[in-house]
């Protein structure tokens, strides 16, 4: 598990990070999350979380326009290459 703000994070889909227990934890096919984290925990993880996304769509945005512009020199070439 990544460190989240420094920290080790301290909750997974489907038990507990670092436990020795298997049992102690155990969630059901269900998907809830078990969580030993505390609030500002997973506040932290949200605003890391929308942060990558900001990331991820700018990305999305700059290669789009690397392709467009690409398939614009591909277009106007097009008359050099018969």
């Amino acid at each position: 598990m990544q460190a989240i703000g420094g920290r080790r994070a301290n909750f997974v889909r489907g038990g507990r990070v670092g436990g020795t227990e298997r049992a102690a934890m155990r969630v059901g096919r269900s998907g809830r999350l078990a969580c030993q984290a505390s609030l500002k925990d997973i506040r932290d993880r949200i605003g890391s979380v929308k942060n990558t996304q900001k990331i991820t769509d700018a990305m999305k945005l700059v290669a789009a326009a690397k392709v467009r512009r690409a398939q614009d020199a591909v277009i106007s070439g097009r008359s050099f290459a018969s």
